[in-house]
C-alpha cells in the first residue's frame, strides 16, 4: 500500500465553525480596524471561544487570512494552531513567525491538512476568523458547520464585509451562547448562530 494511500485511510471527518462580528451593513472591518468602539463582553465571547480547549486537553485550531492574522492582538494567539491563508507567504516559505504553525494556498488546503493524520489526532474545534474571501470560500465547503456572529445594530463606515450567507443557513439557539439583546459602550448588539441547512 502507498504512503498516499495509507494517509487516506486516517484522514478523519472534520468540521469546522466561523467566528464574526458584523454591523447592519454587514461591515466587518474598516482601514483594518474593527468599525466599532471595543466592546469587552464581545472580545471576552469571542478569545473564550476560539481559544476554548476541548475536553480531551487538544487546542483549537485558528485559521486566518494574512491581513486578518496581522491585525490580531498578540494575546488572541496563544494557546492555539493558527494556520494563515496566503498564497504569497506560502511561496515565499513560512514566515520566522514561531506562532504561525502552517500557511496554506486556501480554505481547502487547510482543511485538507487538518483532516490528514497525524494533525487530525492532535487538534480540536477549528474555527475560521476572516476575512471577507477566506469567510466566503469557508461558507460554501461542506464541512462548514456553524457561524457564530455577533450582530451589531448599528451602521458603521467598513471597506471589508462579512459575506451573504443566509440562504444557505438558519438561525438556531444554543444553550452555551446568550441569545439576548445586550448593550455596552452605547451599542446594541446580540451573539447569533446560524447552522448551515442540510439542502445547503
Amino acid at each position: 500500500m502507498s504512503a498516499d494511500n495509507v494517509k487516506e485511510l486516517g484522514r478523519k471527518n472534520i468540521t469546522f465553525d466561523l467566528m464574526a462580528a458584523m454591523s447592519i451593513n454587514r461591515g466587518i472591518a474598516n482601514k483594518l480596524k474593527l468599525p466599532w468602539p471595543p466592546i469587552k463582553k464581545d472580545f471576552e465571547y469571542y478569545v473564550e471561544r476560539v481559544q476554548r480547549k476541548s475536553s480531551n486537553g487538544k487546542k483549537c485550531v485558528n485559521i486566518r487570512g494574512r491581513l486578518t492574522w496581522e491585525c490580531t492582538p498578540e494575546v488572541e494567539k496563544n494557546n492555539v494552531y493558527s494556520i494563515v491563508i496566503s498564497k504569497s507567504m506560502k511561496d515565499s516559505g513560512l514566515p520566522q513567525d514561531p506562532q504561525i504553525h502552517k500557511v496554506c494556498a486556501n480554505i481547502k488546503e487547510a482543511i485538507d491538512y487538518c483532516s490528514s493524520p497525524p494533525f487530525c489526532d492532535e487538534i480540536g474545534p477549528i474555527w475560521i476568523m476572516g476575512g471577507t474571501k477566506v469567510y466566503q470560500e469557508a461558507i460554501s465547503l461542506p464541512q462548514c458547520r456553524y457561524i457564530f456572529l455577533t450582530y451589531i445594530y448599528k451602521n458603521f463606515e467598513a471597506d471589508t464585509f462579512f459575506p451573504k450567507f443566509e440562504e444557505q443557513f438558519e438561525e438556531v439557539s444554543l444553550d452555551d451562547v446568550d441569545g439576548s439583546m445586550q448593550e455596552e459602550n452605547g451599542l446594541i448588539f446580540q451573539f447569533k448562530v446560524y447552522k448551515k441547512s442540510s439542502e445547503a
